[in-house]
């Protein structure tokens, strides 16, 4: 499906043909250390299922417009942002106390507490019941909130030389981009699986490849239509993020005003290239803060 003759740099770790599926959560945010890492993923971060959408193309540019490569990529389909690109809150109170099944417990003298104090007198005077624990307020998980989350406790910079060539460069006024309402303009940040980087001129030839090769079908009940290229035959459930430290940009704060002083600094390169990277586990399985199956 895709002819090694059409591959940009195809030694390079950076370009090339994927080996695995992986997209680029978040540019621009500070680098720190696995702790505050771990604190910024307390909220807004629990497993879930993504799956992958339609294959699309975009082109790299130089500063002269010439196209330097192309690339083939499957949009990561998030079910917490609606058609229009609008996340579900990051927060959302509930009408209704959810229970968390806590409890209660029995203790050794038989009444169910968790505290109790005796007054100067050595009577019982106070104590308090057991409940089974209630949430109230909850956190979606779309990857937007989990983008903000780590952005609004780490920081983050929003430059746009930070995005990937291909996210920043004008795209080509062709009836496909016309129709999606980039032609002629850029794509900014675009959550994707980028599946290969193409020479000039290959990208649409090798998206046709797939579409025309991949095995796999999924019905359309709107059109009554089988989609052969459908990616979304493929569910993947995340439980963390990679913080990758090949490419950590150096965010220098002892500078006035703090500046990105080296591109990278991760300097000299890891061998292997991951052996500086660390995974950050989501916190818990579900939204509710017990892992509740409710």
């Amino acid at each position: 499906m895709i002819p090694p003759e059409t591959i940009y740099r195809p030694d390079d770790v950076y370009f090339g043909k994927a080996t695995s599926v992986i997209y680029e959560h978040a540019y621009g945010i500070y680098a720190s250390d696995i702790q505050e890492y771990i604190a910024a993923v307390t909220r807004n971060h629990y497993w879930r299922n993504i799956i992958l959408g339609e294959l699309k193309t975009a082109v790299a540019r130089d500063e002269n417009g010439n196209i330097i490569y192309e690339v083939v990529y499957s949009l990561v389909i998030d079910n917490l942002v609606n058609p229009k690109g609008v996340s579900i809150e990051s927060s959302v109170y509930w009408p209704r106390p959810i229970n968390l099944n806590l409890g209660p417990w029995y203790t050794s003298i038989t009444d169910i507490f968790t505290s109790y104090a005796d007054n100067r007198y050595g009577e019982l005077t106070f104590y308090t019941s057991l409940t089974p624990g209630f949430a109230r307020t909850l956190y979606p998980n779309s990857l937007y909130n989990m983008r903000t989350r780590v952005a609004d406790v780490l920081g983050q910079v929003y430059n746009s030389t930070l995005l990937p060539l291909w996210m920043t460069s004008q795209q080509p006024d062709t009836p496909t981009n016309r129709a999606a309402g980039i032609a002629g303009g850029t794509l900014g940040y675009t959550q994707a699986w980028v599946i290969c980087y193409t020479k000039p001129g290959f990208a649409d030839i090798v998206k046709a490849n797939i579409e025309e090769n991949w095995g796999y079908t999924s019905y359309t009940t709107g059109t009554a239509q089988f989609v052969p290229y459908s990616l979304n035959q493929i569910n993947f459930n995340i439980d963390r993020f990679t913080v990758n430290k090949s490419i950590t940009y150096d965010w220098d704060n002892n500078l006035t005003p703090p500046a990105w002083t080296g591109l990278p600094s991760a300097n000299p390169v890891p061998n292997p290239l991951n052996s500086q990277d660390f995974y950050v586990l989501f916190p818990r399985e579900t939204i509710l803060p017990n892992n509740s199956q409710y």
